[in-house]
């Protein structure tokens, strides 16, 4: 499904788009990018991921996304990665603030 620099530079670019404008949402949501930008909150790359959940959350502000975004499994998935960070998070900030 194309390199991680691809997948990167596409979800910048959707985030840009469903940025400006409700007819950019809608659009975007008819494209089916919405399953896509779910498929990268699983990304290793985080850049991938904040672009997908910025994507997704800007696609939200159009009403009609916002179930598309629930039946994606989009909350599942964010869910996981905030628990993830949650779980890391004072080792990393003891680590950031040794340094």
């Amino acid at each position: 499904m194309g390199s991680v620099d691809i997948k990167r530079q596409a979800a910048y670019e959707l985030r840009l788009l469903a940025k400006t404008g409700m007819d950019n949402r809608r659009l975007i949501s008819e494209a089916g990018a919405i399953l896509f930008l779910v498929t990268l909150l699983s990304s290793h790359d985080p850049r991938i991921q904040e672009h997908a959940v910025t994507s997704l959350l800007n696609l939200s502000i159009f009403e009609n996304n916002k179930v598309l975004i629930v039946a994606a499994g989009a909350i599942d998935s964010i869910e996981r990665r905030l628990q993830v960070l949650e779980y890391f998070a004072p080792w990393w900030l003891a680590l950031r603030h040794e340094n």
